[in-house]
């Protein structure tokens, strides 16, 4: 490389991160034309600065795919944790045999989902039921419908899934 100290290479380099960021990648802006313009004299430092960016850029995005994976999972842990909080008060309903409990600041309500169709034994569902595709696919809405006119096909039948409805209570909350 030329010259240059180590902090002025980081400071240089932190600024084309900032343009390129600012621009999304946008190639074509004038603000990243400049950073990339290629003269003639140039094209040494040019060559080294392309490769440390891209180095950069390269190890930046491994870290962020790392991160990806981390907050994946995470996500996951989370959805979990608050299904399983959901399953809490769903119970805790069932057991004093009430579909509403009332918070300072929320309340729960017991909601019924809409139908859908559950399949215990998708062999047993007539061919009429699937959709012609490269692979045979269940139209679980030609079988809704169905079930709902009130035919009866052996492998599936209609359910409603309760799941709780956490809204913000309507009752006055504080001092009166």
């Amino acid at each position: 490389m030329t010259g240059q100290s180590l902090y002025s290479l980081m400071a240089d380099a932190a600024q084309k991160e900032r343009i390129l960021l600012e621009h999304e990648g946008d190639l074509d802006a004038p603000e990243v034309q400049a950073i990339l313009e290629v003269v003639d004299i140039q094209v040494p430092a040019k060559i080294d600065g392309y490769k440390f960016q891209i180095d950069r850029f390269r190890a930046m995005a491994e870290y962020l795919a790392t991160q990806e994976k981390a907050i994946a999972a995470m996500k996951k842990r989370m959805q979990g944790a608050a299904d399983r909080l959901e399953d809490n008060l769903m119970r805790v309903m069932d057991m004093h045999g009430t579909d509403i409990l009332e918070g300072l600041q929320y309340d729960a309500r017991i909601k019924l989902n809409p139908e859908s169709v559950e399949v215990d034994d998708e062999s047993k569902i007539p061919p009429e039921f699937f959709t012609i595709t490269m692979k045979r696919d269940l139209s679980k809405a030609a079988v809704k419908d169905a079930l709902k006119s009130g035919k009866q096909i052996e492998g599936a039948r209609l359910v409603r899934r309760r799941k709780i409805e956490l809204k913000p209570t309507t009752r006055k909350v504080g001092p009166a």
